[in-house]
């Protein structure tokens, strides 16, 4: 896969998945600032946090 494919499909699961996102919010309400932990789930709980951890590591091939 291209780079920009790559950086497409990164794009596309961000503006479908992750704006909005109820979750993101909830965890944003609940501790403010504090982004390891609202990263924390997005990075390895979430499904398309861990899709996104995938495509990522492709991009640094």
């Amino acid at each position: 896969m291209s780079r920009l494919n790559t950086l497409n499909k990164i794009n596309l699961l961000m503006d479908q998945q992750c704006n909005g996102c109820k979750t993101h919010a909830e965890l944003v309400a609940k501790y403010g600032g504090s982004y390891t932990k609202i990263d924390t789930h997005c990075n390895r709980k979430c499904e398309t946090g861990k899709k996104l951890q995938e495509l990522g590591k492709q991009l640094s091939k």
